[in-house]
């Protein structure tokens, strides 16, 4: 039965079980609600227009957070599948991964040892998920997630919205304290509050490195890993797609705001992923066997208590049709 969640290829949702990036997400989450928390109870004491429209702005970063922070943790970051395989043009690459395959094992491009599968040019392992992602930038353990070509929009946006809260929170609750302090001193932000710019002070501090660290990954298409191991085959594929965001176009685009997926047009996709996935062969089904099966004895129905059960014989106990005598023998030449 396939595990209702987790990496592996027949998971059915996508979640990194790993105990510490889980316990670094839910605190991520805690610190978030928190501060949502804190600062809507401080403003909606003070009863004025001004005060809500911070509330209404500061929940909106806050929102928006939330669900870049979801959309980071829960999307398949670009895990190569199980039916991968070099597209026609990389035909070196396709000798590799047919000779590993076939059981010479290899540490050469076109193959992961790890996955014991085909690896894309510009796909990397990443050991906390066990999968090669596309274009791995990094593991982050605050949304238990690795950063690929598939949720690197998510993951930007995630830092980009905690840096505006923080920033926002500081704003708010330095404006409180200098209000109390001129006018209200019985309205002093109490201890929850100073708890928040503490949070604000170092959240804001770390997303502005992060910020400032991503911002070449922005600019030019090329994840963390491929620059710093300098590969030529590593970079990015055409000029004229963002990878992160998606689309033909560099220029800003509204939807770069939003926790949306990127979309890549049709003509670069297979390019920007390195592969092309190979259906499954289809299933060839030897209609004198599923006769044979159909009638044989082993198949027995019963009932109990008004419900049927069928119990049924494996596949290996029925005999082809050869082999039980179904078929008439060739006749004797006289």
């Amino acid at each position: 039965m396939a595990p209702l969640c987790g990496t592996s290829h027949d998971a059915r949702w996508w979640l990194c079980t790993d105990c510490c990036g889980l316990s670094c997400a839910l605190f991520a989450q805690g610190v978030i609600f928190f501060a949502q928390y804190v600062i809507s109870s401080e403003l909606a004491g003070r009863n004025s227009v001004a005060s809500a429209v911070q509330a209404t702005v500061f929940n909106a970063f806050a929102g928006l957070a939330l669900a870049s922070h979801l959309r980071a943790m829960l999307s398949d970051p670009g895990a190569v599948p199980k039916g991968a395989e070099p597209l026609a043009r990389d035909s070196e690459r396709a000798k590799l991964a047919a000779s590993a395959a076939a059981g010479y094992r290899t540490r050469a491009k076109g193959w992961c040892h790890r996955c014991g599968s085909y690896k894309p040019p510009r796909a990397h392992h990443d050991s906390v998920t066990g999968r090669c992602i596309i274009k791995l930038d990094h593991y982050c353990p605050w949304t238990n997630n690795a950063i690929g070509v598939r949720n690197h929009k998510f993951f930007l946006l995630f830092i980009w919205y905690v840096f505006l809260m923080c920033a926002h929170a500081l704003l708010v609750v330095c404006g409180l304290a200098v209000d109390a302090l001129n006018n209200h001193p019985e309205q002093t932000p109490g201890v929850a509050a100073c708890a928040v710019a503490v949070f604000a002070v170092l959240f804001g501090l770390f997303t502005a490195c992060m910020l400032c660290d991503q911002w070449t990954v922005l600019s030019t298409n090329v994840a963390k890993i491929d620059r710093l191991k300098g590969d030529p085959d590593d970079q990015e594929v055409s000029s004229g797609v963002n990878e992160i965001f998606g689309g033909k176009s560099h220029g800003f685009r509204l939807d770069w705001l939003l926790p949306t997926a990127p979309r890549f047009p049709q003509s670069v996709h297979d390019d920007i992923m390195g592969y092309q996935a190979v259906p499954p062969p289809p299933v060839v089904v030897d209609h004198q066997v599923a006769e044979a099966a159909a009638s044989s004895p082993l198949l027995k129905t019963t009932s109990k208590g008004g419900s049927t059960e069928a119990d049924i014989c494996k596949v290996s106990d029925i005999e082809s049709p050869a082999r039980s005598g179904l078929e008439r023998p060739a006749p004797r030449r006289p």
